[in-house]
C-alpha cells in the first residue's frame, strides 16, 4: 500500500473526520476501509487505510476531496473513441 509504517492507533493530535466503509455481506454489516484525519489547524489532511493490525497512512493532502480518487479509483472508459474521418 503506502510507504508509512503500520500503526496501532491514530495519533492523538490528529482529528478524525470521516471513515469510508464497504458492505461485508447482505446482512447490512459494514467494515471500515479508510479513515480521514487532519492536523488541529485543518491545513493538512491524512488518509489511512485500515489494515490487519492497525492503520497505514497512505496519503496526505491540503484538500480531503483528493482522497476520493484513491479510495474510489476511476475505471476505464466504456465508450470507444471514434476515429476522425477526413474529407477527400
Amino acid at each position: 500500500m503506502g510507504w508509512y509504517e503500520i500503526i496501532t492507533k491514530i495519533p492523538s493530535k490528529e482529528i478524525e473526520w470521516m471513515a469510508y466503509a464497504k458492505p461485508v455481506d447482505d446482512s447490512g454489516a459494514y467494515e471500515t476501509t479508510h479513515i480521514i484525519t487532519s492536523n488541529p489547524e485543518r491545513t493538512l489532511y491524512y488518509l489511512y487505510a485500515v489494515v490487519k493490525g492497525g492503520f497505514e497512512k497512505i496519503s496526505k493532502s491540503k484538500n480531503p476531496n483528493d482522497f476520493d480518487e484513491i479510495v474510489f479509483p476511476k475505471r476505464g472508459e466504456t465508450k470507444s473513441k471514434k476515429k476522425k474521418q477526413t474529407k477527400s
